[in-house]
């Protein structure tokens, strides 16, 4: 039978940065970070910026139109200097580089959407929570052809404190080749704020499984929520 997965989709290409200020200087301490674009309009670009914990955004003010390719509510992997102290608005910066990472949805999945989501373990190089998203890099094989790769929170687990998710990936035709890192934004928003209108329970935490050929003994994550 043919799995379906709405939010399983081709792998995004690469990251490839594009610059967005003129005046860039070689000596420039330059900041990378994975970052949600708050807000964008004539007077400048607001960023989100989540240190860890992950809970309390930090804005970070541009006043330069930038990530224009990305919509507001989207993670995009940024560059940038500092070019102030932290003020009531946020801490104002001069931005260097913009990339696209993939940004998707989680999806609540049943035991047989479920099955298989192992076949193809991955890299694991880092995972953390950015607000109401989970943050993965990676490294996976690439391949031109679509894939199918997701985070799905097992729906047997909803009513759970903490409830349990997996990273699913597949391919079709798994070939050898060169691997590659991605960045991943998965939201959380079918967990947290359910479509049929019904209050979601007070989780605490999120327990992620993921089959990682990086280090198979760290398998299962609990990211506080």
């Amino acid at each position: 039978m043919k799995i379906r997965f709405a939010i399983l989709a081709a792998i995004a290409a690469a990251i490839l940065p594009s610059c967005d200020d003129s005046d860039q200087h070689t000596h420039n301490p330059t900041v990378y970070n994975i970052v949600e674009l708050a807000s964008r309009d004539e007077s400048g670009t607001v960023f989100h910026y989540y240190p860890a914990p992950g809970n309390v955004p930090q804005a970070l003010v541009a006043k330069t139109r930038s990530a224009v390719d990305a919509e507001p509510g989207e993670c995009v992997f940024l560059g940038y200097t500092e070019t102030g102290e932290p003020g009531e608005d946020g801490v104002p910066v001069a931005v260097k580089s913009v990339a696209r990472i993939l940004n998707t949805q989680a999806k609540i999945a049943t035991e047989e959407e479920l099955r298989g989501w192992d076949a193809e373990p991955i890299r694991l190089l880092a995972l953390w929570r950015a607000g109401e998203k989970i943050i993965l890099r990676c490294l996976l094989t690439a391949d031109e052809s679509p894939r199918y790769f997701g985070l799905l929170i097992d729906e047997t687990t909803l009513a759970e404190q903490v409830p349990t998710a997996y990273i699913y990936h597949r391919r079709d035709n798994p070939a050898p080749n060169y691997t590659s890192q991605y960045y991943t934004a998965f939201s959380l928003a079918p967990l947290l704020h359910p479509a049929d209108g019904q209050e979601a329970p007070a989780y605490t935490a999120l327990r992620i499984r993921v089959a990682n050929a990086a280090d198979p003994s760290l398998s299962e994550m609990t990211i506080p929520l």
